[in-house]
């Protein structure tokens, strides 16, 4: 069964009260932190790891809520995992609360960095080292993730000789993405003649945070309803929208085909998300609906004429609004 994302989980507020987890607030505020930290260009990942939780949530659902002091922390950790530092930094500033400690001895050191950021490693051990004798002079024995960073990285750059890759060994390494957005449309454009002109479908990256399909729609787009002057009867959207849902389905057979080029991802089962964009405006010019109530309907029976033409399963349908964020890249 499809899920649609209108079903929202809840969580336990600061007051013990359950409330719906307002999952598009925490994408916008995560995007906000990615802009504060100067990655606007990284701000996808905000999403990513919005869907890793949803996806945690919706897999692990053992009836017991989470509190929202537990989600951010969990938000911090995965920004922290995935080497995004000062991003975890910004995101615990605005939600305040304070960093987990971590012993600072060598050996706990070696252990910390060799996972969350990137030392040569010839030079790791004594980073390590030097670190922790830093740490032991000013009689620190526990400090946070960015001290210690910071710390590692300055150690670091004092034992390197200088030259002209120095300042790529000082950058924590980022998850990043085993496919980018721009390596899929290349491979698409290769075995799907119009992808390129249809700027109806936007593919996201497959990134290390969350491993996932993410594709982008917005009916309006596509050629036969944006250029429409009357509204569609039932039986002609059904048959724009099963081709179309084949469309989809052999996008996503290409990416799950070239996804299995890579290590990492082989044998791994991908969720596949549809992001449906502005689909109110849509049902408003295609279908004649002004009614909220009616207009869900018919956005329902719209999705499933699309999915039910695929072969590979959906695992979540996400309504969005229009956002400059998803216009195609």
């Amino acid at each position: 069964m499809i899920k649609f994302k209108e079903k929202t989980l809840l969580i336990l507020d600061d007051n013990g009260d359950t409330v719906p987890f307002q999952i598009e607030e925490l994408q916008s505020e995560l995007a906000e932190c990615f802009c504060k930290g100067n990655q606007v260009n990284e701000r996808d990942f905000a999403e990513d790891i919005i869907l890793s939780l949803d996806y945690f949530f919706n897999e692990n659902n053992s009836g017991n809520l989470y509190s929202i002091q537990e989600v951010n922390q969990m938000v911090a950790n995965i920004l922290d995992e995935a080497g995004f530092f000062d991003i975890a930094e910004i995101y615990r500033k605005k939600k305040n609360f304070l960093e987990p400690l971590y012993s600072v001895t060598a050996d706990s050191l070696i252990a910390l960095l060799s996972t969350k950021t990137f030392f040569p490693a010839t030079n790791l051990s004594k980073v390590a080292q030097k670190t922790a004798e830093m740490f032991g002079a000013c009689g620190v024995k526990e400090a946070t993730l960015s001290l210690i960073i910071e710390m590692a990285k300055f150690v670091n750059i004092s034992l390197s000789t200088v030259n002209n890759d120095s300042k790529e060994k000082e950058k924590p390494v980022r998850y990043g993405y085993y496919l980018k957005e721009s390596a899929i449309r290349e491979f698409l454009n290769q075995h799907i003649a119009d992808f390129a002109a249809n700027s109806a479908i936007r593919i996201g990256g497959v990134s290390k945070i969350h491993s996932a399909i993410k594709i982008y729609i917005n009916l309006l787009d596509y050629e036969v309803f944006k250029n429409a002057e009357n509204t569609f009867m039932e039986l002609e959207l059904a048959e724009i929208l099963y081709d179309f849902g084949r469309q989809i389905d052999e996008i996503c057979k290409l990416i799950i085909e070239k996804c299995s080029e890579v290590d990492e991802l082989k044998g791994v089962r991908l969720p596949i998300y549809l992001n449906l964009i502005d689909m109110r405006g849509f049902a408003v010019k295609c279908m004649g609906v002004d009614s909220p109530e009616l207009g869900k309907k018919f956005i329902k029976d719209i999705v499933s004429m699309i999915t039910d033409s695929m072969a590979n399963p959906v695992y979540k349908v996400i309504f969005k609004e229009k956002s400059p964020f998803l216009e195609k890249k």
